[in-house]
């Protein structure tokens, strides 16, 4: 289970980690020790790259150990959206333009997750 949950677990984290992104010149002023206060803006970019990407992954690994259905690889196919969302997220990360690609793509990663699951368990009767 802990395996499996990992893509909702970082897709949750990149919805703060995006917040927390497009405020950080606002943070620094008034004080507030985000992760990107610490690690900067760059890795904080490169992280929530690497925690879409690692979803991904997640996924490939948790079939290839028998964990998830193979059915659940079809959820890779939305590589493509997700990457076009962090290409426009890496530009730039101004609240009011940019902060919605991090819930986009939770609901794209997770819905499509969430739909697949079920079609494995009616796949496995």
């Amino acid at each position: 289970i802990g395996v499996v949950s990992l893509p909702c677990i970082f897709t949750i984290a990149n919805i703060m980690l995006a917040n927390n992104l497009c405020d950080l010149d606002e943070d620094i002023r008034n004080h507030r020790y985000t992760l990107p206060y610490y690690i900067g803006r760059k890795m904080g970019v490169l992280l929530f790259n690497a925690l879409y990407y690692a979803s991904f992954l997640v996924v490939v690994i948790s079939v290839a150990v028998g964990f998830l259905h193979p059915v659940m690889l079809l959820s890779l196919l939305t590589i493509y959206p997700v990457y076009q969302n962090l290409v426009k997220f890496n530009k730039e990360q101004v609240k009011s333009k940019t902060f919605v690609i991090g819930i986009r793509n939770f609901v794209l990663i997770n819905a499509t997750l969430t739909i697949l699951m079920a079609v494995s368990v009616v796949l496995q009767r």
